[in-house]
């Protein structure tokens, strides 16, 4: 099997820009040109400035014109520098399963490719991404890294280039004949705010002497452009003129910094009194959120719960807050980082009032300062926490997996407050234990270990939540091929489950016992633990996902000693369970070992049918070690009727999902006989060369295209087999 750490089929790329793009054509060619010298480019500049944009822009020209994939990775939700791997990580679609240390795998990743790597707000982790950049670029050949950032990273080699305000007329210019990007920016985003504007010889002069104002800005003028929903074109511009001519006379800080800053204040000033307080309220999160969070997080003192949606609406109006369409339909919002600080400063500058008082806003707002809201971001995200984990074995698996996926950031908060605050750490292990089948199911191992070996650590207190947490580790080590570290927390959760007498614990962890030995091989010592795991879940209410798995791995292991028939109905009686539940992702794994029953019995079409159907089941979620492993096996079933160049393409095609997943084979020796006999029958039948060829054609598709190909969909006009 192959060693080499290969792109993943996981779509990865640029973002897409929820406005147009205009201007910084100039720009855009500067910044090639550096690029094009250099393997290391920083866009500085104030917040605001259109360093984001810019990097866009530059980034999906690279991509025309190289041909060559361009990666963004945003880190304006990060703060923990040592998180910027897991975050890299995500971007580029790494969904490893090993025990390698994901700083290597991400370098791994990177050698293989020529790529560019757009790191975007390097200024929340600085030391860290110059650290990350600095192995990067002395690792990977191929690799050119754009970066934003309000400094530079410090590196040899860096080229920097200081990002521009938009250029406007000066004051002696009527504007006439010429294009000024910060006239049409402004145009277009105030036509979007109020319909039937357009810029007229009438009101040209007051749009230059805003656009003058803002100092270019872009982020100013999207800004000011928001309230023409509202004010009319000149009174905007008097209305900035007293604001932004104040602030002039004091001076003190840099010009761009203070024009921003004064922008800010005079939208601040605009907003209703309810959305003031929304404003500094939603900055405590880190990423997007829902209209849920909302209002667990925000209401109260001062903000009624019946006041939030229209002042949601209100923001994303003014252009404050970017609304976001989620999976499913559902509506989300962010806050760039910039406005982000802003609403931060304010609620921390007024200590919690959102900076009104009676005079200038709500009555009685007072009570909800900093601290107290982030604790209400962190109860509100276990208690999201403890949904998933509840609900996950059922049939909103893709709905959760979308949502969590989402709220990444925003958990990632939440366990930092938990295991950073004095107090904190209990819960901590509570949350972290109950994400354990995000981090399983959603291709987060490595983060998972991260978050659980820290909460685990942080308190040792036995308790029913450490529990969760012990088991879930060990079920994560397991995956990454740790069979003795995983048998080890097994035993630690088996003995405090037993001195607290919680039988769902001992369970799993008879069962996590189990997986250990039954992954060593040892499936004399694997079969009465899972036998007593079953026996257990069997009798408990509410048991029912757990005695589902415990069924499909005893499934395993009497198969591996020669009871397919046994086999065959405990994954009959799985099977009808998750059905009837809705629940998917556990069904894809009872269906591929379903298949290797049906096999064994001599049932190949029978068997070719689970296989593909676990490869559908498995193809809504995110699970690249099932789809490793559904691909592996219809290569089996392939070769065992003598297909043989479509068991050579689908051995390529499985090869290039192990290497993404860093497990081959699951790591267990016993998986690998029915690998080499595969491969040797293929190569028998179409000898050295054949099998070669054949072999790279099927490690060359992409996910998709593996798929549809495994399904039968076969992309080569009738040249399955050969």
């Amino acid at each position: 099997m192959a060693s080499v750490v290969r792109p993943p089929s996981a779509p990865v790329g640029l973002p897409a820009g929820v406005t147009t793009f205009i201007g910084r054509q100039d720009e855009i060619a500067q910044v090639r040109r550096l690029l094009a010298t250099g393997r290391l480019v920083m866009l500085t500049g104030v917040g605001g400035c259109g360093k984001t944009r810019l990097a866009l822009g530059v980034a999906e020209e690279w991509r025309r014109a190289s041909r060559r994939p361009a990666v963004w990775v945003g880190l304006a939700s990060l703060t923990d520098g040592s998180l910027l791997e897991y975050q890299v990580a995500e971007a580029l679609g790494i969904r490893d399963h090993s025990d390698r240390d994901l700083p290597e795998i991400v370098l791994d990743y990177l050698r293989a490719r020529d790529c560019l790597l757009v790191l975007d707000n390097c200024e929340h982790v600085r030391d860290a991404c110059a650290r990350l950049v600095r192995r990067a670029l002395s690792t990977a050949p191929g690799l050119t890294v754009l970066g934003t950032s309000r400094q530079p990273l410090g590196l040899v080699g860096e080229r920097v280039f200081a990002v521009p305000p938009l250029p406007v007329p000066g004051p002696e210019s009527d504007a006439v004949g010429a294009r000024y990007p910060a006239l049409e920016l402004f145009a277009e985003r105030a036509a979007a705010a109020a319909p039937g504007f357009a810029m007229t010889a009438d009101n040209r002069a007051t749009v230059v002497e805003i656009c003058r104002l803002v100092d270019g800005l872009p982020l100013a003028i999207e800004l000011a452009a928001a309230q023409l929903r509202t004010l009319p074109v000149k009174q905007l511009a008097a209305r900035l003129r007293d604001r932004l001519g104040v602030l002039s006379a004091r001076a003190t800080t840099p010009a761009h910094h203070r024009t921003l800053e004064a922008t800010f204040g005079w939208s601040f000033e605009l907003c209703t009194p309810a959305e003031r307080v929304l404003w500094t309220r939603v900055a405590v999160f880190t990423g997007s959120f829902d209209l849920a969070a909302v209002e667990y997080v925000c209401t109260g003192s001062g903000l009624p719960a019946g006041a939030v949606a229209a002042a949601l609406a209100g923001l994303a109006d003014k252009s404050v807050l970017l609304r976001e369409e989620h999976t499913g339909g559902e509506e989300r919002w962010r806050l760039l980082d910039t406005i982000r600080r802003y609403g931060l400063g304010r609620l921390r500058a007024a200590g919690g009032t959102g900076g009104l008082d009676g005079t200038g806003g709500l009555d009685g707002t007072g009570g909800l300062d900093e601290a107290a809201l982030r604790h209400r971001v962190r109860d509100f995200y276990v208690e999201l926490a403890e949904r998933f984990d509840a609900d996950w074995f059922g049939p909103r698996q893709a709905e959760w997996t979308a949502l969590m996926r989402a709220e990444l950031p925003n958990l990632r908060t939440a366990l930092g407050l938990c295991l950073d605050t004095p107090g904190g750490a209990a819960t901590g292990v509570r949350l972290a234990g109950a994400l354990t089948y995000f981090w399983y199911a959603c291709g987060a191992v490595h983060e998972g270990r991260y978050w659980l070996e820290r909460a685990l650590a942080a308190d040792a207190q036995p308790s029913r939540y450490r529990l969760r947490a012990l088991a879930g580790y060990s079920e994560l080590l397991l995956v990454q091929g740790e069979r003795a570290g995983s048998l080890d927390l097994a035993r630690q959760c088996l003995g405090q489950a037993r001195a607290l007498d919680e039988p769902l614990y001992v369970a799993r962890a008879l069962t996590d016992l189990g997986s250990g030995l039954s992954l060593s091989g040892d499936f004399a010592g694997a079969r009465p633990l899972y036998g007593e795991a079953v026996t257990r879940f069997a009798e408990m209410p509410g048991a029912e996902p757990f005695l589902a798995i415990a069924k499909v791995a005893l499934a395993m292991v009497v198969l591996f000693q020669g009871d397919a028939a046994r086999a065959s109905q405990l994954c009959e009686e799985t099977r009808t369970w998750c059905e009837a539940r809705g629940e998917q992702w556990w069904l894809g794994y009872t269906l591929t070992v379903s298949a290797n029953a049906a096999a064994a019995l001599g049932n190949l079409a029978e068997a070719t049918g689970y296989a593909r159907e676990s490869l559908r089941v498995r193809r809504s979620l995110i699970d690249p070690l099932g789809l490793a492993g559904c691909l592996e096996r219809l290569a089996w079933f392939a070769a065992t009727g003598g297909g043989h160049v479509r068991a050579a393409r689908l051995l390529g095609a499985a090869d290039r999902q192990w290497g993404m997943v860093g497990m081959v084979l699951y790591g267990a020796a016993q998986w690998q006989d029915g690998h080499k006999e595969c491969a040797a029958a293929a190569r028998s039948a179409l000898g050295e060369s054949g099998f070669t060829a054949e072999f790279r054609h099927g490690a060359g598709y992409d996910l998709d295209r593996a798929i549809a190909y495994a399904l039968g969909d076969d992309p080569e006009g009738g040249r399955a087999d050969g």
